[in-house]
């Protein structure tokens, strides 16, 4: 779609399935499975969905899915369907890899930035984008390289070390829910309910209006309802307060929003009901 000075694209990378409970936390199942329904492992369905922007000075990506380093029993536990980040950008976008110029990492987390790296001939993990510029927030990383329990099986350095060693990283400073513009008419929002230093990202389209990537700040259309998060946000309290910030601003704003674990589609715009409570005004769907 156009958007401003923009060409935005969605890039669809895979599905892959998660626990139905870890993903709405103290929710209970007869309420969530309405909307996601689960299978004889109890997993859901979820994307691995990234954003491209266009614009005659970038290519920028957003996020990048889990990518193709997982062995066939790893596969299995997620019902991981991923291709090649290098096949996928071809199929769906006409570029390469070597195409994009900046890429933009909401937080570390394997199913968001797993495909940064492939593995090399001596299996080796070696930088998907050789050419890019790829921002993290400063704070994610360092809680990243020293994950808590909870967390660990999550961050994998195998991900951005080659990306450190090589010296693409570009670390962003901000301070909770603070709006930092990294590219012309690319702002990001941090957030550190569901991890610390996640960077949510809002695309100015000027007349055209926002379009808000709300990482895992609000995984998917199901988290719309504010008390309604995951069992892997480290901060319930918090990540509810932050959904209630951005949905405000999003009503008030006509934002729309782009989910990028939603298996049903990937963007829709809300209005507000009553004090905390929130309506899509239409099923999420691909552009």
């Amino acid at each position: 779609m156009k958007l401003g000075n923009f060409e935005v694209l969605e890039i669809d990378t895979g599905r892959f399935m998660l626990d139905g409970g870890a993903m709405f936390g103290v929710v209970p199942k007869a309420l969530w499975e309405r909307s996601d329904k689960a299978d004889s492992k109890n997993r859901i369905e979820l994307a691995l969905r990234t954003l491209l922007i266009k614009s005659k000075d970038f290519n920028l990506l957003i996020d990048v899915g889990m990518g193709s380093k997982w062995n066939q029993r790893q596969r299995e536990i997620f019902n991981l369907r991923e291709k090649p980040m290098e096949a996928l950008l071809k199929e769906q976008a006409g570029l390469a890899c070597s195409d994009i110029s900046h890429v933009l990492i909401t937080h570390l987390h394997f199913d968001h930035c797993g495909g940064l790296t492939e593995l090399n001939g001596d299996g080796n993990p070696t930088q998907t984008f050789k050419k890019a510029e790829v921002y993290v927030h400063e704070d994610n990383l360092k809680w990243a390289e020293n994950p808590n329990l909870r967390e660990k099986a999550s961050y994998l350095n195998e991900n951005w070390q080659a990306y450190k060693d090589s010296k693409q990283l570009q670390l962003v400073r901000s301070k909770p829910m603070e709006k930092k513009e990294i590219l012309p008419g690319v702002w990001i929002m941090r957030s550190d309910g569901h991890t610390r230093g996640q960077q949510c990202v809002l695309l100015d389209g000027g007349k055209d209006g926002k379009l808000f990537f709300c990482g895992d700040l609000i995984p998917s259309s199901s988290h719309i309802k504010i008390p309604w998060t995951m069992g892997y946000d480290i901060d319930p309290l918090t990540i509810m307060n932050e959904k209630r910030i951005v949905l405000n601003e999003a009503s008030r704003e006509n934002w729309r929003l782009y989910f990028e674990h939603d298996a049903r589609g990937a963007m829709a715009s809300l209005v507000k009901e009553s004090e905390d409570k929130f309506r899509l005004l239409n099923t999420p769907a691909d552009f």
